[in-house]
């Protein structure tokens, strides 16, 4: 009789890897490796503040450069009716009311919250063009008051980076029981405190993350990506921030070089580079500098510049 305990296919059994004898002969295939006719190359201009407000964006001269395709400001998504990528769910503020942080939309509006937030997006005919334009793209920015620690983001008078969370708290949960751990506090012949600051963690994979967009004859948005979540990115783009039907739109991943977490959900890249696609009818692919990476990594999906707890 078969073994139907839940617990046969659980965490912590062996699994037999069967991806190392391609991997081991070359012949994997990742995002990177992938390149198809007419493909066009994304890049960003990013934030160098950590939180400041977008005064003004001059693109006229990165649109007259060489073999630049599309350059695009977050105030335009906006107009077409992109909408910001899905935030935590699940969290409460100490009210119980719900999470409450900024919108983490494709491409900064109004203001930018971190180093590194994607503000305009350049596609160009090669990844040298898209860099010369968005070198070419100036940014008017009134830099803001901003806090890189949790306590001074929780001080009184700090700058609130939402109106809905003006103490910068996202989200606070509270565990066991406070009387009984108050007394067993009151009634111990020694107390001993200690602050811990946990450190920030960056997931450095070694294939960055990378994604590639097309129409394909079928009709359907493809997006090839390296990601540990495929259909978590198909449901952030059908259900939040495109509003696509869900057989309109297939996510393919092959090998992935690692991710650690990292690769699980959607970026801002990711749903650029979907919309860029769709709007030029060609294909379009990203793949990060390191640098990118690390801001990406850095802050992750739902963290900002001011600390949130």
């Amino acid at each position: 009789m078969s073994d139907l305990s839940p617990t046969r296919f659980g965490s912590g059994q062996a699994v037999a890897r069967i991806e190392d004898a391609g991997l081991l002969k070359g012949v994997g295939l990742f995002t990177d490796d992938v390149t198809l006719a007419g493909q066009s190359y994304l890049c960003f201009v990013r934030s160098p503040h950590a939180h400041a407000r977008i005064k003004s964006i001059d693109t006229a001269a990165a649109r007259l450069m060489p073999g630049v395709l599309l350059v695009v400001t977050g105030s335009e998504l906006v107009a077409a009716g992109v909408k910001p990528l899905p935030g935590a769910a699940g969290f409460t503020r100490a009210d119980g009311t719900p999470n409450a942080s900024p919108d983490r939309r494709v491409l900064a509006y109004e203001r930018v919250r971190f180093v590194g937030e994607t503000v305009v997006a350049v596609v160009a005919q090669t990844i040298e063009q898209a860099r010369n334009a968005a070198e070419a793209v100036v940014v008017d920015y009134e830099v803001l008051p901003h806090a890189a620690s949790i306590a001074h983001a929780t001080a009184p008078g700090a700058t609130a980076l939402c109106d809905a969370a003006p103490d910068n708290i996202a989200a606070e949960k509270h565990y066991g029981d406070v009387a009984k751990a108050d007394a067993a506090f009151a009634s111990a012949a020694h107390v001993v405190s200690l602050g811990i600051e946990h450190q920030r963690l960056v997931a450095l994979s070694i294939e960055p993350r990378t994604v590639l967009a097309w129409v394909a004859e079928d009709g359907r948005l493809t997006i090839r990506m390296s990601t540990q979540m495929p259909s978590g990115v198909k449901t952030a783009l059908c259900t939040n921030i495109l509003g696509l039907a869900r057989d309109k739109v297939r996510v393919v991943v092959g090998d992935v070089g690692g991710g650690f977490g990292m690769k699980t959900g959607i970026y801002p890249e990711d749903a650029m580079a979907a919309w860029a696609a769709l709007t030029l009818g060609r294909a379009v692919k990203w793949v990060a500098e390191r640098s990118e990476e690390f801001l990406s990594s850095v802050h992750g999906r739902d963290v900002q510049s001011q600390a949130e707890l």
